[in-house]
């Protein structure tokens, strides 16, 4: 326990903080054409999923209907080479997910009298999804001569948006629309370190004497709130053509707040006389940030056959802060006035963050057989926007991992109604931080460098009902039906099939929906 006296005194001196992975903005996908492609939809746009990825699309849907995709994440894993590592040893840190399922749905209502096409030109929708929604646990287990150090690591993100929208057609085939998200951003935190000397036990009494205990557990929670606005514009030059342009500005942080808990037990038996400390620290109403920044989305497609569709995304997101000027993810705890103790959230965290600018490419392929069948393939890069990692520091910062993706999607078409069940794979390589087992002796730094590599893979079930206005017509009729024939007595007339409105056509690729 010697040995490990000096590295825990290390780690509880030096600096630590907290931040999620929020450096890449293309690992979940949503709707339903979106999701196959790619994330290729800026200037598809025909589907509710424009809400999110242009708005301006909206007015071109054909008609009302609700859209929804639920995803479940099969298999998310990082591992971070020697990852953790004390005067025990060294051992690699894999994460892995728990379950987490990232939910979207957008019901769009048309309105406005009827153009020529017999298509209403504007439309409202409301919608909430999670774009981001991860799990992680690492866990490491060291031993050496009746010593072991076991490191245990929890760390759950998630982002809500919810929010209307509103998009107005006009002529020449022209777009316009904005959407206003409340985003919730909720982290979580938790890290719990054991370190145990094997003593000597008393088998008549169940005593263990000359043992060594430590034991530390943090949790940092923070949650912030921000008013987003994305607007678009979609434009159809000829009929096969779309052109899409999205603009978000960087979010408007409404509230913000963290707060921090820090647990230290130490027991020493083999020092004479034998010694014990705890502390404990418990500090709310920090201060938080998670800023959300500027991006800038344009697509294209072209129905290249009355079957088969092509789409191509470019996407580009601002800094966030800069190396010169970091934002602090929690505020600053206070000493505790007794003990002097600052509570800190943990090892594997940042206290002073920034990202820089980044772009992103979405390509995506549609083939829909015999007017039922769509068949969608997508590729997509999801770059990180965490800034380089380039030598030991004492200062923890997120790992550089640029992921490369694809998806797959294939679906039925059918009275208004698709559905579609698919799959997204994404890898990636590249270099994280991790912790020094030399740390204040010859290599004074807390992290080094390491590679860290990420793969995750995710299915989902999505799908959109145009016929959502018929349904609504039949319950209403049968309500009606009721009202007007309240007594069991009463034969109820036979319920009136709806007629399907004139734009209630089965849906085609040319068409979006």
């Amino acid at each position: 326990m010697s040995r490990l006296l000096p590295f825990l005194v290390a780690l509880l001196l030096l600096p630590r903080s907290a931040r999620a992975d929020d450096t890449h903005y293309q690992t979940f996908l949503i709707g339903e054409r979106a999701l196959g492609m790619g994330g290729a939809a800026t200037g598809v746009g025909s589907e509710a999923s424009a809400v999110f990825y242009n708005p301006g699309g909206l007015a071109l849907t054909r008609d009302n209907g609700f859209s929804g995709n639920l995803s479940i994440n099969a298999y998310d894993r990082r591992d971070i080479d020697q990852g953790y590592g004390s005067p025990l040893g060294v051992r690699d840190l894999t994460a892995t997910s728990r379950p987490a399922v990232p939910v979207f749905a957008s019901g769009v209502a048309k309105f406005g009298r009827r153009d020529a096409d017999g298509v209403r030109p504007h439309a409202f929708a409301f919608t909430t999804l999670t774009p981001v929604q991860r799990s992680l646990r690492m866990t490491a287990d060291l031993a050496d001569g009746g010593v072991a150090d076991t490191l245990r690591i929890d760390q759950d993100s998630r982002a809500l948006y919810l929010g209307p929208s509103l998009s107005f057609r006009l002529p020449r085939r022209v777009g316009f629309g904005m959407s206003l998200f409340l985003v919730t951003q909720r982290f979580r935190h938790a890290e719990d370190q054991v370190v145990v000397t094997e003593g000597e036990g008393d088998p008549s009494t169940g005593v263990f004497t000359n043992n060594t205990l430590f034991v530390r557990e943090s949790l940092l929670s923070r949650t912030t709130r921000h008013l987003v606005a994305r607007l678009g514009v979609t434009w159809q030059p000829a009929p096969r053509w779309r052109l899409g342009l999205m603009v978000q500005p960087p979010g408007s942080e409404l509230t913000g707040e963290a707060s921090i808990r820090e647990r230290i037990s130490f027991a020493d038996l083999l020092s004479d006389p034998a010694t014990a400390l705890l502390l404990f620290d418990d500090q709310r109403g920090l201060d938080a940030n998670a800023p959300i920044p500027f991006e800038l989305r344009v697509g294209a497609s072209v129905q290249a056959t009355e079957d088969t569709l092509l789409a191509l995304d470019v996407s580009v997101h601002g800094p966030r802060g800069s190396a010169g000027d970091r934002y602090r993810t929690y505020g600053a705890p206070s000493p505790d006035p007794v003990t002097g103790n600052t509570p800190l959230p943990g090892l594997f965290v940042e206290e002073d963050a920034y990202r820089t600018a980044e772009v992103n490419l979405s390509v995506g392929f549609e083939q829909v057989i015999r007017d039922a069948v769509p068949l969608r393939v997508g590729f997509f890069t999801d770059r990180s926007a965490a800034p380089a990692i380039s030598g030991p520091t004492d200062v923890f910062q997120a790992a550089q991992v640029d992921r490369y993706g694809a998806t797959f999607t294939l679906g039925w078409l059918a009275g208004g109604f698709e559905l579609s069940v698919g799959a997204a794979a994404l890898f990636g390589r590249g270099t994280g931080l991790r912790v020094n087992p030399d740390a204040g002796g010859a290599v004074p730094e807390t992290y080094l460098p390491t590679d860290v590599r990420d793969r995750t893979v995710y299915f989902f079930v999505s799908g959109y009902k145009r016929a959502a206005q018929v349904l609504g017509r039949q319950a209403w009729n049968t309500v009606r039906d009721r009202r007007r024939n309240p007594t069991p007595e009463t034969e109820t007339p036979p319920e009136e099939e709806a007629p399907a409105p004139e734009d209630e056509a089965t849906p085609t690729a040319g068409d979006g929906e």
